[in-house]
């Protein structure tokens, strides 16, 4: 088949045997990967177009976001959720539960409040105020900290007590882990912990 000049779309040549639904089924195949796609949820995506080439660009209505195909990666091209206190799958990890949040994924970032309880042992730390590391909840598909850095960030228990987290910059789990506090700071069982989250999604 010969090519178009622009976007190499095949087109039959003249000479060639007639197929004309296989001949168009080639060309729209083709087509669709430069236009916007639209899918219902990531997993739709992922199912549907497996093998996506860079500069695909798609859009995601679960996550209310366009996505470019960028370096063998999905990228957020733009996204605005608005403030959301649901339907984000935030998951506690052992020791803590979420009790509410408050986040907004826009363009790029993400950023907001998530509320955590602690419900396992009081975290108690060394002199140096060192605890072993609790990780707190570790967020969804599409809301990690994708900056390629960690981030550290101070976390309050209703303005009295301050200590510190990580937002691990590990698209595969989304981490986000209690490491530290002000010396003598405990983090006690049933205590909420405010953890502000600011960072970019890649």
């Amino acid at each position: 088949m010969a090519q178009t000049d622009l976007q190499g779309f095949p087109i039959p040549e003249p000479d060639e045997a007639n197929d004309i639904p296989e001949d168009l089924m080639t060309l729209v195949n083709e087509i669709e990967k430069t236009v916007v796609q639209r899918y219902a949820t990531l997993a739709a995506r992922n199912a549907a177009n497996p093998s996506p080439n860079d500069g695909e660009v798609c859009y995601v209505e679960s996550e209310n976001a366009y996505y470019v195909r960028l370096n063998g990666a999905w990228r957020i091209a733009y996204s605005d959720t608005g403030w959301l206190t649901s339907g984000i799958a935030i998951a506690a990890q052992t020791g803590w539960s979420i009790s509410s949040y408050r986040l907004k994924r826009e363009g790029n970032r993400v950023h907001g409040v998530v509320v955590c309880e602690r419900t396992g042992d009081d975290i108690v730390p060394n002199a140096a105020g060192n605890f072993t590391d609790s990780i707190a909840f570790s967020m969804p598909e599409g809301w990690r900290n994708g900056s390629g850095v960690t981030q550290q960030f101070a976390i309050v228990q209703t303005g009295v007590k301050t200590a510190f987290a990580r937002a691990d910059a590990n698209l595969s789990t989304g981490n986000v882990t209690v490491t530290h506090g002000i010396p003598g700071v405990t983090v006690d069982k049933s205590q909420a912990w405010f953890f502000p989250l600011d960072y970019s999604l890649s």
